[in-house]
């Protein structure tokens, strides 16, 4: 049964229970005149009604601000069906403070299905209007279904995943010309022996070089080569191998291009003012960048199983890190908001929404690229994320949990390289740390190559205190071009010392020892 086009639309806005009994009220002529009518888009549902076990479809307007559902008595009249009516008090106001009285109301069986059926309550009003179902047949017939949990519609990291799941799959090449390895000139080409590989990773070798020669990484070398190098053989964490090249000689002649690298201060700079963080990281990156094929022939190794010469741009090649920076940068340097160090890129937003555009631009360039993202090391969407040997987030910079890690878990050094690996990495996490000078000086004596080595007392007490140190390193602000700058400075017969603060919180420190000449001249 459908209802007539020029019908009114009548909204009810509250219903009130009377004490007495009152008069049908018959306000068609009104609210012709006077409803205000609205002109947004409105939803309809068809229904059946049963009436006396007698159907009749009847087209209802949805509406979630009624409280009650209204059946017209010209509707009513049609149906021509006897039914059983009730009596009522209530009182209802129509949308333009407009007063009903229902005199009567029924139940009927509804169902936009024919097979379940539920009773509802219908008022019955005399006025030319469109039927309403109110908020609660709208639930009852499940038109609407509350949601008690608010689903945040960002995408998860899986999904993210997925949905670029040819970014994150495969091996990627950028879309340049074949690099070309310069050499000196009146270079010496150099054949260095094989190394021995134990038996135990003979068979996994072979399974990578199988491997690497179906991906087009590699190809068997069955004639003579001017150059060939030693393999390295790296176990990777996860258990694979990776495959570098010795090439001590002939990186000695190599024509490096001497692209300048980006300093991570000045990256970490950048990111002033950013709140949300994502880190892709080129899957295999040196891979991308293709050999032409005289550098291919250049790049041949030794292995059990023959000669191999790579396509790609292998690891170990003096010039590799500044190719591949300079053609990551020509490929991905004009989208603002990330930063490229490397085979990493780190996208920073103020928000989320920035943040999620600056993503999608990286993803969709890397797609039409073909350029790959490893999907392991993906850090998406966090607040907080470990970039450049450090954790990045809104509130400042700190060290990589891993790296302090690495020094407090290091057993006390027994040899003079052992004491120097262990200042190159506190040195690593000097800017972290006041006055570090202070507290490596008993260290740095006994790496005196004029000095035998003798671990003391005093080098006892400084290697405990730099542990004890490195536990509780500050959080350092960003460096802001725009805020105040503070400088304080001390110094000493032993060394200068130096820290800058911006809005009350450090933002590196410096530090170094006197030399020799410089404590001559110090005075008390």
């Amino acid at each position: 049964m459908s209802v007539p086009e020029n019908e009114l639309d009548v909204y009810i806005d509250s219903v009130t229970v009377n004490e007495t009994k009152c008069e049908m009220i018959n306000c068609t002529d009104s609210i012709d005149k006077n409803i205000e009518m609205v002109s947004e888009t409105t939803w309809y549902k068809s229904i059946t009604l049963d009436v006396n076990h007698k159907c009749f479809d009847v087209n209802f307007k949805l509406d979630t601000g009624a409280e009650v559902n209204i059946l017209p008595l010209y509707i009513l009249n049609m149906f021509k069906v006897k039914s059983k009516l009730s009596e009522t008090n209530l009182s209802l106001t129509t949308y333009g403070n407009f007063k009903l009285k229902p005199d009567v109301y029924l139940i009927i069986n509804c169902s936009t299905n024919k097979l379940k059926s539920v009773p509802l309550p219908f008022y019955v009003v005399n006025v030319k209007s469109k039927p309403i179902l109110g908020l609660k047949g709208c639930k009852e017939l499940k038109f609407i279904e509350r949601i008690d949990a608010i689903e945040c519609s960002v995408i998860s990291k899986n999904e993210l995943i997925k949905q670029y799941k040819d970014v994150f799959t495969g091996i990627g090449e950028f879309p340049s010309e074949p690099y070309y390895i310069t050499l000196k000139d009146n270079s010496v080409p150099v054949i260095q022996p094989p190394i021995r590989v134990p038996r135990a990773l003979q068979p996994m070798l072979k399974s990578t070089l199988n491997n690497l020669e179906k991906e087009g990484i590699v190809s068997k070398v069955n004639k003579p080569t001017d150059w060939v190098q030693s393999l390295v053989i790296v176990e990777k964490p996860n258990g694979n191998l990776r495959l570098c090249l010795d090439p001590r000689d002939l990186n000695k002649v190599i024509r490096r291009e001497h692209y300048q690298i980006p300093c991570t201060d000045d990256i970490i700079s950048r990111l002033e003012g950013k709140k949300i963080f994502s880190v892709v990281d080129l899957k295999d990156g040196f891979w991308h960048v293709p050999l032409d094929e005289v550098s291919s022939e250049i790049c041949t190794c030794n292995t059990p199983f023959g000669r191999y010469k790579f396509n790609k741009l292998p690891f170990g090649i003096v010039s590799a890190p500044e190719v591949f920076q300079k053609e990551n940068q020509k490929l991905f340097g004009d989208i603002e908001g990330i930063e490229i160090y490397f085979d990493d890129i780190i996208v920073a937003g103020c928000n989320e929404d920035s943040h999620d555009a600056i993503m999608s631009k990286v993803l969709e360039r890397a797609r039409s690229l073909n350029i790959k993202f490893n999907s392991d090391k993906l850090q998406y969407g966090e607040s907080e994320v470990k970039y450049v040997g450090q954790i990045i987030s809104k509130s400042g910079i700190k060290p990589d949990p891993d790296h302090i890690k690495a020094i407090v878990a290091m057993p006390t050094p027994k040899s003079k390289i052992e004491v120097r690996r262990l200042l190159g990495m506190v040195n690593f996490l000097s800017k972290f740390i006041p006055n570090v000078f202070k507290f490596t000086a008993p260290l740095r004596e006994i790496i005196d190559e004029k000095v035998e080595f003798n671990w003391r007392k005093e080098q006892e007490l400084s290697f405990v205190n730099i542990k004890e140190l490195l536990a509780k390193t500050p959080i350092l602000k960003v460096f802001s071009a725009g805020d105040e700058i503070i400088i304080q400075c001390d110094s000493s017969k032993d060394g200068l010392g130096s820290f800058l603060i911006q809005k009350g919180q450090p933002v590196s420190f410096v530090s170094r020892s006197s030399t020799n000449s410089e404590k001559n001249y110090y005075k008390k």
